[in-house]
């Protein structure tokens, strides 16, 4: 940011490096973690001053943006200042810049994802569907977003859908199973697993939790393998079970872990 401040004093038009600052403004905010009293109060005040003036700077390039800019920059960008200010505390003002950013990138998905994102979060759950619905026209189905689905999943989720969550859940996992991917999103097959065992699918929920301890999410490796020994175990399949227990065991992170294995084991193992 020292940087593109001395740039900026030997330019102070140019709205590209108005731009990168604010950037790097928020890069460098997020990346410091404050330390302990009293320097964590003025830890926390130079970082809102960061948002702050990033914040500033963004709008600034908003009002007089070059007029050869591509909308998607435009849309960029607003949506990079609804961050900032969603950090600030100012969510009327997030929404207008995500509704900005979707209306200039009508015919794209981009747009609607983040705003439907944005509705979830604020619970506005009918909204944040009918949005993503939107997302997913606009999307096609050449090539596939996972992300929009993964999103429409979790707002019909947290608005009691559940048939039509496990739908757009099952559309992520299977479209990375086409494609040769099996380690799967973490987020989604965690939400696809539990409505699973909610439906009473104890051996599709073992299967995710089973793909998941081979994925990509090593800090939940225990609590993955644990789950899908416990279910397999529940089902029936005793052996296959023991062998993940045995993996979970060895990757427990304490002595309340490992005998909180021994005792799915039954004390056998």
């Amino acid at each position: 940011r020292d940087v593109f401040r001395i740039v900026l004093r030997e330019n102070p038009e140019a709205l590209h490096i108005r731009l990168e600052l604010a950037r790097a403004l928020v890069a460098s905010r997020r990346r410091e973690t404050p330390g302990k009293e009293p320097e964590e109060e003025a830890a926390k005040a130079e970082a809102k001053a960061a948002i702050e003036e990033a914040a500033a700077l963004f709008r600034e390039y908003l009002d007089r943006e070059p007029e050869e800019a591509s909308d998607e920059l435009y849309a960029t960008v607003q949506s990079e200042l609804a961050q900032v200010l969603l950090e600030l505390g100012d969510g009327k003002g997030a929404e207008e810049c995500l509704v900005e950013a979707a209306d200039v990138t009508h015919e794209q998905t981009y747009g609607h994802l983040n705003l439907g994102r944005f509705l979830r979060m604020e619970k506005r759950y009918d909204e944040a569907i009918k949005r993503l619905d939107l997302a997913v026209e606009k999307m096609g189905g050449v090539t596939p977003d996972i992300r929009v689905y993964r999103e429409l999943g979790l707002a019909h989720r947290d608005a009691g859908h559940r048939d039509e969550a496990l739908d757009c859940f099952k559309a992520v996992i299977d479209h990375q199973a086409s494609l040769g991917i099996y380690d799967f999103d973490p987020e989604t097959a965690e939400a696809l697993a539990a409505l699973h065992l909610d439906r009473g699918e104890k051996s599709e929920a073992a299967d995710l939790y089973r793909h998941l301890a081979q994925g990509r999410n090593l800090a939940g490796r225990y609590r993955y393998h644990m789950l899908a020994g416990r279910l397999l175990k529940e089902i029936g399949k005793k052996a296959e079970g023991v062998r993940e227990l045995h993996a979970a065991r060895a990757l427990a992170p304490d002595d309340a872990a490992r005998a909180e294995v021994e005792a799915v084991l039954g004390g056998k193992g």
